[in-house]
């Protein structure tokens, strides 16, 4: 799993930690020869920097970018209702299928973030540029939202970092055997798949852009730089890269479901945040993957109304059996610690009644 943590308020990276399924706690001030031959041959790749490097497509995480698409353009309004009909029919087969086989009703936005309708978005973004507009002009709407969001450029961090990969026609014509874009690769890159893979410190940065209402910061490491007996050599200002400038009645929508996901009767992530000791904003994901269990995914924002800290986590192929909610659980310690918190109670240790 691979976790990502930014101050909203100046794009500084608190914590960027790949977590491999590896135990690292033989690490010491010396080298330890076994160690280091032992973690560079390892299968987990436990000294990759996963949180800049490693691109994985983000699922559900992304549809507040999709919902500010079509609340913005006018293909939907806050209060528009679309009925779930499960197999969306409208687009080219095979034809994509909301994440339940028996719908979620006739729902509003807020609600699809909430309950994470696949169909909705299906439908949403189908709707883009109106009845005259081709599978093109959809996708080229998306994506103008989709880069203001800074899905199309790496984070900007002082180290080196791949960069992300935006669903696109001009990615197809790079990437994909089939160049031609349709419909179906329209609406599929609406819920956070088709060709999106993103490494999660541009997630993070996407996740801190929608906390602060759309003020985009350039990411970093540095916070500041001082020499060995503490004098200051400089300090590292916030740099803003982007102003989004949506429609309050945007924002309060995708906040509303957001709000729900955490804490809503249908919320995904409702499991793990209902009765969390502050507030936490948020949205889950899982991004299937052919043959393989699916990316288990989270990004959200604590505290809420006002929020210091953005976090995003992907635990790869992290779907199990009986639940999705990894990438949940493990935002909540990440915020827990972050906040100095303590949600659950310490397990006493039992006495040996040998040991007087």
């Amino acid at each position: 799993a691979s976790a990502v943590v930014l101050d909203v308020n100046t794009g500084e990276t608190l914590a960027a930690v790949g977590y491999p399924n590896f135990d690292n706690n033989q690490i010491v001030n010396s080298v330890n020869s076994d160690y280091f031959t032992k973690i560079n041959f390892d299968s987990t790749s436990p000294q990759y920097n996963r949180p800049h490097k490693e691109l994985l497509a983000p699922g559900s995480v992304f549809k507040m970018i999709t919902a500010a698409a079509a609340l913005e353009t006018g293909a939907i309004t806050p209060d528009t209702r679309i009925t779930d009909y499960v197999e969306f029919t409208k687009a080219s087969e095979p034809n994509p299928r909301c994440n339940t086989a028996s719908g979620h009703g006739t729902i509003d936005v807020a609600t699809a973030i909430e309950v994470s309708c696949n169909y909705f978005f299906y439908e949403a973004a189908f709707r883009l540029g109106g009845s005259d507009a081709t599978a093109l002009t959809k996708i080229e709407t998306l994506n103008k939202y989709m880069a203001l969001f800074g899905l199309d450029q790496r984070s900007g961090v002082e180290i080196e970092e791949n960069f992300s990969g935006m669903s696109s026609p001009k990615l197809r014509e790079t990437q994909a055997q089939n160049k031609v874009w349709t419909d179906a690769n329209t609406v599929r890159t609406a819920i956070g798949q088709d060709l999106n893979s993103y490494t999660p410190a541009v997630m993070a940065k996407y996740i801190a852009a929608v906390a602060t209402r759309g003020v985009r910061y350039k990411s970093t490491l540095i916070s500041k730089i001082e020499t060995s007996e503490g004098e200051p050599i400089m300090k590292n200002e916030p740099v803003v890269e982007q102003i989004i400038e949506l429609k309050d009645e945007t924002w309060n929508a995708i906040y509303k479901g957001m709000i729900n996901v955490t804490s809503g009767s249908r919320g995904t992530a409702r499991a793990t945040f209902s009765d969390f000791s502050i507030p936490v904003v948020g949205k889950t994901g899982t991004a299937q993957i052919t043959g393989r269990d699916a990316h288990t995914t989270f990004g959200g924002f604590a505290p809420y109304p006002n929020p210091e800290i953005a976090v995003f986590v992907i635990v790869p192929y992290g779907e199990y059996k009986g639940g999705l909610a990894s990438g949940s659980e493990i935002a909540e310690k990440i915020i827990e610690s972050y906040m100095g918190l303590k949600t659950s109670p310490e397990i006493a240790k039992e006495t040996n009644a040998l040991i007087k």
